[in-house]
C-alpha cells in the first residue's frame, strides 16, 4: 500500500518534462498570468449556459411548441455534431494563432445565437439558430481556455486549470436560477435574449482588454522551453497513441452519462412531485459542488498521479445513478444526488486537460485536445438527448440510470489503465 502511495505520488512531478526545461528553469508565474485563468473562469462560465440553462426550458417550450423533450434538448446534439467535425480545426488554429482572436470571434457568434433562440417560431428555425450557437460554441470550448492556461502555467497547472474551470461550475450553480427567474418573470423567449446579451456585456470586454496569449503562444513554441524549441509530440504522433484514444472514448462516455443527468435534473425532480422552485435551487447545488470539485480536483491532480485521481472522480455518477435508482422524492436524497453529479462534473474536463498537456506536451495540445473536446461534445450532445428520448419512450428516466452503470465503469478503467507519463524532450 505504502509502495503504491509512493508511486502515486511520484508520478505527479510538477510538469517540467512537459516544457522540456528543469522545473528550476521554469519561469515563476505572475499576477498577469493569474489574471489571464481568472478570464478563462468567466469564459467557460458563459460558453455553458447553452447547456446549464437549459433544463427550465425544457417543459415550457415543449408545452408551448406542442415538442416533445427529446426535440426540445436536440440542439445540443447539433452542437455535439458540429463540435466533432470542427474541434480539431479549432485546436490547429489556437496552436497557429493563439487563444485570444478565437474565444473574441467565438464570444460574439455564441451570445448572438443564445439572444437570436428568443425568435424561434418552429422547430425549423430552432435547429437553424441552434447551429449558429454551435459554431460559437466550438469556438469557445474548453481547447481554447485550457490552452491558455497550459502555456502560461506549469508549477501549479493543475490547480490553475482547476480554478480556470470552476467557470462550469460558476454557469451549473447560476444559469438555472437565472434562467429559471427571468422564464418565471418574462417566459422563456425574453430570458434566452436576457442571457445572451448579458453574457456578452460581460465577457467580450473582459477577453479584449485582459485576455493576451503568452508570447510563446502565437509562435508555435512550448512556453518555458528554451526558445526556438519544442516538446511533446506531433499531431500524427498523439493521434496514433494509445494514450489518445483512450482519452477520446473516456470523455465521451462520462459526459454521455453525467451531462445525460444535468440537463434533465430539474424534469426529473418535478416529475417527483417537488416544486419547480425548489427544483431549481437543487440544480444549483450541482454547481457548488462542480467548483469545489475542480478545485479538489486540480489540487490533487498536481501532487498524485493523474489517472488515478480522474478514476475516482469518474466513479461518481455511479453512485448517484444507485442513489437515483431509489430515489423517494425526499429533499434530501435530491441534494445528495446533486451533489453526486456536480463532484462527477468537476472531475471530468480539468483532468482530461491535464493528462492531455502531460501525455502529449504542448507541441500539439491544442489540436490534440481539441479533438478530445470533440468527443467530450458529443457526448454532451447526445447524453441529454439520449434522456430525452428514453423518457419519451418509457415514461421514466429509469432505464438512463441503469445504462449510466456499465458506461460509467468503462470510462474509469480507461483512464485508470493510463501508464505512467512520458518525459518529452525538446527538438534540438
Amino acid at each position: 500500500m505504502r509502495d503504491g502511495f509512493q508511486q502515486a505520488r511520484e508520478g505527479a512531478v510538477p510538469p517540467a518534462e512537459v516544457t522540456g526545461a528543469p522545473l528550476c528553469r521554469l519561469p515563476a508565474e505572475t499576477a498577469r498570468d493569474w489574471g489571464v485563468v481568472l478570464v478563462c473562469t468567466v469564459g467557460l462560465t458563459v460558453s455553458m449556459i447553452y447547456l446549464y440553462a437549459l433544463g427550465p426550458f425544457v417543459v415550457p417550450i415543449s408545452r408551448e411548441q406542442g415538442w416533445s423533450r427529446g426535440q426540445t434538448s436536440a440542439g445540443l446534439t447539433l452542437i455535439s455534431l458540429i463540435s466533432v467535425i470542427a474541434a480539431p480545426f479549432v485546436g490547429y488554429s489556437i496552436d497557429r494563432l493563439g487563444s485570444r482572436r478565437i474565444a473574441i470571434l467565438g464570444c460574439i457568434v455564441f451570445c448572438s445565437g443564445i439572444a437570436l433562440l428568443s425568435a424561434t417560431g418552429s422547430l425549423q428555425s430552432w435547429f437553424l439558430i441552434w447551429t449558429v450557437v454551435a459554431a460559437g460554441s466550438v469556438m469557445m470550448k474548453p481547447t481554447v481556455w485550457m490552452s491558455a492556461v497550459a502555456r502560461r502555467i506549469h508549477r501549479r497547472r493543475g490547480l490553475a486549470m482547476g480554478v480556470a474551470l470552476t467557470g462550469t461550475g460558476f454557469s451549473s450553480a447560476i444559469s438555472p436560477v437565472v434562467a429559471g427567474a427571468l422564464i418565471e418573470s418574462s417566459g422563456w423567449r425574453a430570458a434566452f435574449f436576457v442571457l445572451g446579451t448579458t453574457s456578452a456585456l460581460v465577457l467580450l470586454p473582459l477577453l479584449v482588454l485582459f485576455f493576451r496569449d503568452a508570447p510563446a503562444a502565437v509562435s508555435g513554441n512550448a512556453v518555458g522551453a528554451i526558445p526556438g524549441r519544442q516538446s511533446g509530440l506531433t499531431i500524427s504522433q498523439g493521434l496514433r497513441s494509445a494514450v489518445f484514444v483512450r482519452l477520446v472514448l473516456s470523455g465521451f462516455l462520462i459526459n454521455f452519462c453525467v451531462m445525460g443527468l444535468v440537463v434533465h435534473f430539474v424534469p426529473l425532480l418535478t416529475g417527483q412531485g417537488i416544486a419547480m422552485d425548489e427544483a431549481v435551487k437543487l440544480a444549483g447545488l450541482v454547481g457548488v459542488a462542480t467548483i469545489v470539485a475542480r478545485l479538489v480536483t486540480g489540487s490533487l491532480i498536481d501532487r498524485f498521479h493523474g489517472p488515478i485521481v480522474a478514476a475516482v472522480g469518474f466513479s461518481l455518477p455511479i453512485l448517484a445513478s444507485l442513489v437515483l435508482l431509489s430515489f423517494d422524492g425526499s429533499t434530501m436524497m435530491a441534494a445528495t444526488i446533486a451533489i453526486l453529479i456536480g463532484a462527477g462534473v468537476g472531475a471530468e474536463v480539468d483532468a482530461l486537460a491535464y493528462l492531455a498537456s502531460r501525455y502529449f506536451g504542448m507541441r500539439s495540445f491544442g489540436t490534440l485536445f481539441g479533438t478530445i473536446t470533440g468527443g467530450i461534445s458529443l457526448g454532451i450532445g447526445l447524453g441529454p438527448t439520449a434522456a430525452g428520448m428514453i423518457y419519451d419512450a418509457f415514461g421514466t428516466y429509469r432505464p438512463m440510470f441503469l445504462l449510466i452503470l456499465p458506461l460509467v465503469a468503462l470510462s474509469v478503467a480507461l483512464v485508470a489503465s493510463l501508464g505512467p507519463y512520458p518525459d518529452h524532450k525538446p527538438d534540438p
